[in-house]
């Protein structure tokens, strides 16, 4: 879920077009502290009204923290190069994972809420690996759902 996370988040400028989909399950967002902290100041400042501004806003903290080098501006220029604006998120997260506790899961799924309203969240319990896996039948019916694009609103 983090490496996924992050890629989206980093694609600004390197994707330029909707993703199918991004799904993770039983992980965590690095630094999502610090997102959510930037998207509480934004909201503060401008009403929640526009995520793009936003999305921009964490999109270049998360390409500053990783230090890659930043690409062209002019698709960003027409809000095009923010594959999270249209992109579907599915995000799970076992309320037993001895693991990855589900509090940094559904700290990760307030973040790209803050981000984009196109997410969506299951929690399971009793799946194997000590709840670090994907329940069965319940999660894999759930990420096959979604990636035929049932649930998700068009």
């Amino acid at each position: 879920m983090a490496t996924t996370l992050w890629t989206l988040l980093c694609a600004r400028g390197r994707i330029n077009q909707r993703l199918g989909g991004v799904f993770g399950f039983c992980g965590w967002l690095p630094f999502a502290h610090e997102m959510d902290e930037l998207i509480q100041q934004s909201d503060a400042i401008s009403s929640g009204s526009d995520k793009t501004q936003i999305q921009r806003l964490i999109c270049d903290f998360c390409i500053e923290t990783i230090e890659i080098p930043r690409v062209s501006e002019t698709a960003d220029s027409q809000g095009e190069s923010l594959p999270l604006s249209a992109t579907p998120v599915l995000l799970g997260h076992g309320t037993d994972d001895d693991w990855v506790s589900v509090e940094l899961g559904r700290q990760a799924l307030r973040v790209i809420k803050g981000l984009t309203g196109n997410v969506e969240w299951k929690e399971y319990a009793g799946a194997e690996g000590d709840g670090h896996w994907i329940k069965e039948p319940e999660g894999f019916d759930a990420i096959f759902e979604f990636l035929e694009g049932g649930s998700q609103a068009a």
